[in-house]
């Protein structure tokens, strides 16, 4: 499970890094705060963008791993 974590925490790095290099400052504010799930190493990665791409700092709850009474992952915040 710790190889798994690991493999997403830099594949987490990997999209955020891309997504960076491939949109523009304006195009990037455009996006609204957004979370990652990685399903098989229940690792999350929480995405806010600002100018100089995504915020480092954001502290928010983490996202529903469980399901619900009708079997959603979906949560809205």
């Amino acid at each position: 499970m710790a190889r798994s974590r690991h493999r997403a925490i830099a594949l987490l790095g990997a999209l955020q890094q891309r997504l960076e290099l491939v949109l523009s400052p304006s195009t990037l504010l455009e996006l609204p705060n957004f979370f990652v799930l990685m399903i098989e190493s229940r690792t999350w990665g929480y995405f806010t963008p600002t100018l100089r791409g995504f915020g480092t700092s954001a502290s928010p709850s983490p996202p529903r791993l469980d399901a619900d009474e009708n079997g959603n992952r979906i949560a809205w915040w």
